[in-house]
């Protein structure tokens, strides 16, 4: 088992997606590697159950891939986006309501408000909430394109997988 004190990579859906389809050659090369090193105790290889969220809506001949590259990561307990914090309740003696009452998570509107979408968001949350080094994703668009940003923010740095790669792989 891999201790507590070494390198954790937070996996995101395109890279558990992408090894299980076979795309994106480049990066599946390093993800190998990293499968490699996580094999070998040296780092740790991460996911959580938004990526599941996100794979059992697939509809692809590829899915069963998919979901095995899911099954073979280590997973991070999930964190909701919200939670329920308690119910407020008016009663008269023409009837009443029941009306829940959410609390959003701090980091995730954090991320929200620098213009990641709400999955993405949840994800680098889940992330950041379990103490992972590096979110790894190859989502130039909407994630690697804000990662200024999130670093300055949050204590964790947004990676493709040969930069993840690099980075564990120096002496």
């Amino acid at each position: 088992m891999v201790g507590e004190s070494c390198v954790k990579g937070y996996l995101d859906n395109t890279l558990v997606s992408a090894m299980g389809k076979q795309e994106h050659q480049s990066d599946l090369v390093a993800l190998t590697a990293l499968f490699a090193l996580r094999d070998a105790g040296v780092i740790s290889l991460v996911t959580s159950e938004v990526t599941h969220r996100e794979v059992q809506r697939y509809k692809s001949s590829s899915r069963p891939d998919i979901e095995k590259v899911y099954d073979a990561l280590e997973k991070v307990p999930l964190v909701e986006m919200n939670e329920l914090v308690g119910i407020s309740s008016h009663w008269d003696r023409h009837g009443g309501w029941n009306s829940p009452i959410f609390e959003d998570d701090p980091i995730w509107l954090g991320l929200l408000g620098l213009n990641l979408d709400p999955t993405d968001a949840h994800h680098v949350m889940v992330a950041v909430r379990a103490r992972c080094d590096a979110f790894l994703t190859v989502d130039k668009r909407t994630i690697l394109n804000r990662r200024a940003s999130v670093e300055t923010k949050f204590p964790i740095r947004l990676q493709t997988p040969s930069e993840f790669l690099a980075s564990v792989s120096q002496p």
